[in-house]
């Protein structure tokens, strides 16, 4: 079974990799009981979006006892939200992550680090 804690990690770190702009997790546990981690990150268009929603759903689901639960947002949206459960991830265009003002909104939330090194496939 996956931890939450590395697995956050490692999607943080595949969509670096992948070019992600402004990578956040915040860990949400103490505000919210619908997710332990709610990582953000910006892409440069929808058919990045539409990339980094697939690279997401691919590690979740990669991981022992991962499974995506929802996506809302899919077919050239500006915001796509992947549900896994315990981590949720946001996928924002540049311009609907200012106009959201996502991350303004967890500011108080303490923000996790992860490794930003090079990622292998798996």
């Amino acid at each position: 079974m996956y931890r939450a804690s590395s697995l956050v990690k490692k999607i943080a770190k595949e969509c670096y990799f992948h070019k992600g702009i402004d990578i956040k997790i915040f860990d949400v546990k103490d505000v919210t009981p619908m997710a332990n981690y709610y990582v953000v990150l910006s892409a440069l268009n929808a058919r990045q979006i539409k990339g980094f929603q697939e690279i997401v759903e691919k590690t979740i689901e990669s991981a022992d006892g991962g499974v995506v639960k929802n996506v809302e947002g899919r077919h050239g949206a500006d915001w796509v939200i992947v549900d896994g459960g315990d981590i949720v991830v946001n996928i924002f265009s540049k311009e609907e992550r200012e106009r959201v003002k996502f991350d303004d909104i967890y500011r108080h939330c303490n923000l996790v680090e992860f490794e930003k090194g090079d990622t292998k496939e798996e």
